[in-house]
């Protein structure tokens, strides 16, 4: 026999054999046995997986049994095989011994179980190389609920103190000036608040617990057995009352109050009086600065202990309110989705054109309205201006113009009318009532013989008619009783209508009449004004027009005239150049409101007497009347307050509004939304 090399290979009568070795499946990674040399080199299918396995010759690393069972010098000990099992977290298994039965063999598919299995019974110190990560994790785990536990129970602690602390500083701060004063004791005024205790007087010794308690109970609690001997000297003892020194504690300090020897009281910094050293105000207490700071775990929670107030003061006990507030809704908004409005004309320079006019039987309107649309210059009339000076827009008027400019027209006929011509506006035109004509017309109702004592009436009437842009201030003329007004016009039209309605609250006929100054004086409750109902309306012409023009076809019909609020109707876009060409049938008046003025923010009102009104709904809601408000109101009610909180002022006195206090009925001169609101309030309170 021909000796054998470390590789295991043997030459026997010239012939190479090969001992019995493993190799390792790379997929399943079973120990496979190679018996037969003709396999070396061959790729085979594995036993146990079916993959595919290179059968490689062994080396000389590699272990090998001889048919003499003889090994090769590096052989596989115990120690070895331990320490690399201990590496991989695996142990050996007792098993067959014989090499020859445990490895699997390619050439027999039951001979797959590797020599020696795996994983039972392991030794007893051995762990699982997860057992590490288990561990950390499971520590953390408790560590962070013990943290938690910890936290809340901290929290729960420093909250059940903090509310037991309040509520005794409250009770000994609400139940001492009381006890003070049932005992007898004087509280230190102004001139003992800046006593200062000696720094060097010695400390009184300390008090037993239960004497403590007590004397804590009895500073809370005012004694009730009079007899008792610790009970102070009565009132009428010029002596100041002196407590037993057993029982005298501070309730807040838990100090023993010092009594001196001659019966004097303690210094105002000691003691009971202590906690009103300072014309009864809370003293310095030593829990309140124990809480000034924190820990630095628990600032999150400052607001809670109360961080940053001064425990020293009690809390202020918010005052009840005396009335509760009207609530006012808004008025409605200026609406940007409306068309962008127009730069101003120049009014001026278009009236300088000279026109021919021969204005026969006609009227004030339709001659400024004739005017006006010539020159395409916006002119608006001030419908209460000319109801201040008792002048229809009906009045007749004639003037033969030749060569005259428009402006010079227009300026005369008004003039025969007794108003003027303005400028309200940059490019805007107004025709407002004169002066003269208009101090003429409420002349009779500011003579106040029929009011009564002047001096009342003067004050209610200043409150309804002064406005801060618009001042008015009012006088008596002794000889005539006749109330003289230093303002403008629009004033002096405020008074007059303030005294009228001082007369409907006290069941006096009204001077001004009704048919000017029903518009802007109500008796009772407000309402809105109502839209014109012409009924069916059915549109002539085939060629664009202006909106005054479709608006002035149908009001013909119903011998009524249009008037356009031209601020209003420019702020949202639409001016005298503007045409269209509508539909020609519609149900109603609301159907061409829709498309003549909707697109530009505007509505259509009937005012009376034959006038519509275009203007946008926030004109109308911020249009001012004065208004009779019925039925009478108590005083107890404290409606005029309310009335007045809510409306934003500050005191009644600058609320256009007032109560006669002859017949106890509200007049007030407010913008129309608040009327409105008002008399659902007063409706809702009946």
């Amino acid at each position: 026999m021909m000796p054998t090399g470390r590789s295991g290979l043997h030459y026997l009568k010239g012939l190479l054999v090969v001992d019995p070795f493993f190799i390792t499946c790379t997929t399943c990674s079973s120990r496979l046995k190679v018996r037969d040399e003709s396999m070396i080199g061959q790729i085979l299918a594995c036993p146990n997986c079916q993959a595919m396995v290179m059968v490689a010759p062994p080396t000389e690393d590699q272990l090998t049994i001889g048919r003499q069972h003889d090994i090769d010098s590096q052989a596989i000990t115990s120690e070895t095989i331990h320490e690399e099992l201990e590496s991989e977290g695996t142990f050996p298994q007792a098993g067959p011994t014989d090499a020859d039965e445990s490895p699997a063999d390619l050439s027999s598919p039951s001979d797959s179980q590797p020599s020696g299995s795996f994983g039972t019974m392991p030794p007893g110190d051995w762990k699982p190389s997860s057992y590490q990560g288990y561990r950390q994790i499971g520590m953390i785990a408790l560590v962070s609920l013990i943290a938690i536990v910890s936290s809340v129970a901290i929290f729960g602690l420093f909250i059940q103190q903090s509310l037991t602390k309040e509520k005794e500083i409250a009770e000994v701060v609400d139940g001492s000036p009381d006890e003070v004063e049932a005992s007898g004791q004087e509280v230190p005024g102004d001139g003992d608040s800046n006593a200062v205790e000696d720094p060097d007087a010695d400390d009184p010794p300390p008090a037993a617990d239960s004497e403590i308690a007590d004397s804590a109970m009895s500073a809370s609690d005012p004694p009730e057995d009079e007899s008792s001997p610790t009970d102070p000297v009565p009132a009428t003892d010029p002596a100041p009352a002196v407590q037993d020194a057993a029982g005298a504690v501070d309730p807040l300090t838990e100090v023993p109050e010092p009594v001196d020897g001659d019966g004097t009281p303690p210094p105002a910094n000691s003691g009971p009086e202590r906690i009103f050293a300072d014309a009864g105000q809370p003293a310095d207490q030593p829990e309140a600065a124990a809480m000034e700071e924190l820990p630095e775990s628990l600032q999150m929670f400052s607001s809670i202990f109360g961080q940053g107030l001064d425990l020293q003061q009690p809390d202020a006990k918010p005052q009840p309110t005396a009335f509760k507030p009207i609530r006012f809704e808004p008025p409605p908004e200026l609406s940007g989705r409306y068309p962008t409005p127009q730069p101003a004309v120049d009014a001026q320079q278009r009236l300088q054109q000279s026109l021919g006019l021969n204005l026969q039987a006609t009227t004030l309107y339709a001659s400024v309205d004739t005017i006006s649309q010539i020159t395409s210059v916006p002119i608006t009339f001030d419908i209460e201006s000319l109801d201040s000076a008792g002048i229809e827009l009906g009045t007749p008027v004639s003037g033969r113009y030749l060569n005259t400019t428009a402006g010079e027209a227009i300026r005369d006929v008004l003039a025969k009318a007794g108003c003027t011509l303005q400028q309200s506006a940059p490019g805007q035109m107004v025709v407002r009532a004169s002066e003269p004509r208009i101090s003429a017309f409420i002349e009779p109702a500011l003579i106040i013989t029929d009011l009564g004592e002047p001096t009342p009436v003067i004050a209610l009437a200043t409150q309804l008619a002064h406005l801060p842009d618009d001042p008015a201030e009012l006088a008596v003329d002794p000889a005539s009783d006749r109330v003289q007004v230093t303002g403008s016009p629009q004033a002096a039209w405020r008074v007059a209508l303030a005294l009228d309605a001082l007369r409907i609250s006290r069941d006096l006929p009204p001077k001004l009449p009704a048919s000017h100054s029903g518009r802007w004086l109500v008796d009772g409750r407000p309402e809105e004004l109502p839209r014109p109902d012409p009924g069916p309306i059915v549109l002539e012409g085939d060629l664009p027009r202006t909106v005054e023009h479709w608006l002035s076809q149908v009001a013909q019909t119903q011998n009524a005239r249009v008037l356009i609020d031209w601020p209003s109707a420019w702020q949202y876009g639409l001016t005298p150049e503007f045409t269209l060409l509508p539909w020609p049938n519609h149900d109603s008046l609301a159907s061409l409101e829709q498309e003549l003025l909707a697109p530009f923010g505007l509505t259509i009102r009937d005012l009376g007497d034959g006038n519509w009104l275009v203007t946008s709904l926030h004109a109308l809601a911020m249009s001012a009347r004065t208004v009779v408000f019925s039925p009478p109101i108590p005083a107890e009610t404290q409606f005029l307050e309310r009335l007045t909180a809510g409306a934003g002022h500050e005191t009644p006195e600058t609320f256009p509004g007032v109560i006669d206090p002859v017949s106890q009925r509200l007049i007030t001169r407010v913008s129309q939304f608040l009327q409105l609101q008002i008399a659902a309030e007063l409706s809702a309170t009946r």
